[in-house]
Formats: structure tokens, C-alpha cells, sequence
């Protein structure tokens, strides 16, 4: 009876380990198939990653690039270009260099900015349906002349600035301390992304 009831605990041992051997190894297989999964998706996620922070990084790999900036004139209603060098890393650098650049006015006599003084560059990013979203301080509307013409002058010297000269920006949205606005100054509508714009160029 002694003997009996000793296998009979030793049979329930027995089936106490291979119940636990069982789940461990359950329990593991579980861990190893999410580690696998989260290494699969970091491998896929890598590039697009590496994209990302590759177009935002400034202040490596510089190279020269020269531009076209867009500024009035004293003597007629058109954009006129004027040639700048600028160094950049990508393209989110370099619409941003040349959106300083812009903003520092030209350097040739007898043009003139289009952007009202005090203007800064508060952000600017581009996604990658190849729009840029330049975030203007409220000087530029604030401080602005008015009329349509000086408008159109504003709108599409920063416009066609990005546009005709960097290949990844077809568009252009400006906003305003981070809104989008209907008008800059009560005539042409900047509510949506605009492209570059020639029939202003002389």
C-alpha cells in the first residue's frame, strides 16, 4: 500500500514537471516569435527611418548649392532673380537657407525685398508629396503694404524660391506663426499649396 501510494506521487510528480516543461516551452516559444517580430519590423521601418532623420540633420556633409532667389523691383511690378550660394545638407536645409537668405534681402542695387522687415522663419518642413509648409512670423501680414500686386510679389518670391530650385519641393504652403490664412493681405488666397509661378518672372 506504502509502495503504491509512493508511485502513485511519484507518477503525479511526474505529471506536475511535464505539465511545467510544457508551458515553459510555450512561454519561450511565445518570446522568441515577438522578438523575431520586432526585429522583422525594425529591418522595415530602418529605411524610411533613416530617411527621415537624414533630411532633417543639418550641419553635416555640407555641400554648395547655388540658387535663384526672387526679389521686386524699384521700377516695376515683376520678380527679379538674383544668384546666391548656399550650403546645405539636404533638402529640408536647404529651403530653409534659402528661405534666410530671402528674408536677409537682396544684394544687387535697385531691387528690393518683398517681405516686410522683421520677418523670421519660424519653421519649415517637407513632407513627402513633395510640399513645403513654411512657417512665417505674423510680421509678414502684419507689416505688409497691401495692394494685389505687392501680395502676388510676396507670395510667390518665397514660393518660387523652393520651387524652381529644389527638386523636391512641386508646392508651397505658407503659413503664418503656425495657422494657415486665408490671404497675407486681404487679395491672394494662401489657404492650400501653391507652385511656382514664371508669368511674375522678368
Amino acid at each position: 500500500m506504502v509502495m503504491g501510494a509512493m508511485n502513485g506521487d511519484h507518477s503525479h510528480g511526474n505529471r506536475l514537471l511535464l505539465i511545467a516543461a510544457v508551458s515553459v516551452a510555450v512561454v519561450l516559444g511565445f518570446m522568441a516569435g515577438a522578438i523575431l517580430v520586432h526585429i522583422s519590423n525594425s529591418e522595415k521601418e530602418t529605411p524610411a527611418l533613416r530617411s527621415k532623420i537624414s533630411s532633417t540633420v543639418t550641419g553635416h556633409n555640407l555641400a554648395e548649392l547655388e540658387v535663384q532667389l526672387y526679389f521686386g523691383s524699384t521700377t516695376a511690378n515683376y520678380l527679379y532673380a538674383e544668384k546666391r550660394v548656399i550650403q546645405a545638407g539636404g533638402a529640408v536645409s536647404a529651403a530653409a537657407a534659402i528661405i534666410r537668405e530671402l528674408l536677409q534681402g537682396p544684394h544687387s542695387a535697385g531691387f528690393v525685398s518683398t517681405i516686410p522687415e522683421q520677418t523670421t522663419l519660424r519653421h519649415l518642413f517637407v513632407t513627402e508629396d513633395e510640399i513645403a509648409y513654411v512657417d512665417l512670423s505674423a510680421e509678414i501680414s502684419r507689416g505688409h503694404p497691401g495692394g494685389i500686386i505687392a501680395e502676388l510679389l510676396t507670395i510667390y518670391g518665397v514660393v518660387n524660391a523652393l520651387a524652381l530650385n529644389l527638386k523636391e519641393i512641386q508646392r508651397v504652403q505658407i503659413l503664418v506663426d503656425g495657422e494657415v490664412v486665408p490671404t497675407l493681405a486681404g487679395h491672394v488666397d494662401v489657404s492650400h499649396p501653391l507652385p511656382a509661378n514664371l508669368a511674375l518672372v522678368h
